[in-house]
């Protein structure tokens, strides 16, 4: 499944780490630390120009986005907000995950 984290950027369930709040976080010295390497290391991806309210961490990615980390997380239990590839349904891509298979990717889809 995926979940869209803003503009037309969705991200694979299967490669989120965690969904952190900007405001709450970024006081630590580390986190200050861990964006700015990930920065420096070019692995950092805005997802719009709007003021930043969370960023999204997956296994290659850091996307800071505008949508805040409260509404990420109830797209996350109620099905993510990302389309389903054509053909088929969030429910049947889901139970390609649980059978261990890859989701399709697509355009639009970031990874």
């Amino acid at each position: 499944m995926y979940l869209h984290i803003g503009n037309d950027f969705v991200v694979l369930y299967r490669d989120l780490i965690g969904i952190f709040d900007i405001e709450n976080t970024s006081v630590s010295k580390t986190t200050q630390k861990f964006l700015y390497a990930a920065e420096k290391a070019g692995k950092v991806r805005y997802v719009s120009m709007d003021i930043p309210k969370s960023f999204i961490v997956t296994n290659d990615t850091i996307y800071i986005s505008p949508i805040s980390a409260s509404t990420l997380k109830k797209r996350t239990l109620t099905g993510g907000g990302g389309e389903a590839p054509a053909g088929e349904t969030r429910t049947a891509v889901a139970a390609e995950r649980v059978r261990g298979k890859a989701a399709p990717d697509g355009p639009g889809f970031a990874r």
